[in-house]
């Protein structure tokens, strides 16, 4: 806790926060990727680039963690 204050970290969130944003995630972002995705192989075409490594970890860390 000490630490948390000294590194100026936010409280943890609320059960209530977290189902809120898994809500979110699910129904607004998600769909949001499909669309991007719709004729393509990947988010910025027909070649993997860095940024679709990145989409990939974040919505793995969200599968992990969340």
């Amino acid at each position: 806790m000490l630490l948390a204050r000294k590194l100026k970290l936010k409280p943890q969130p609320s059960d209530e926060q977290l189902e809120k944003e898994l809500k979110e995630f699910k129904e607004r972002i998600l769909p949001m990727f499909n669309h991007q995705l719709e004729d393509k192989l990947y988010f910025c075409g027909q070649v993997i680039t860095g940024y679709d490594l990145q989409v990939f970890c974040e919505i793995n860390s969200i599968r992990i963690f969340g």
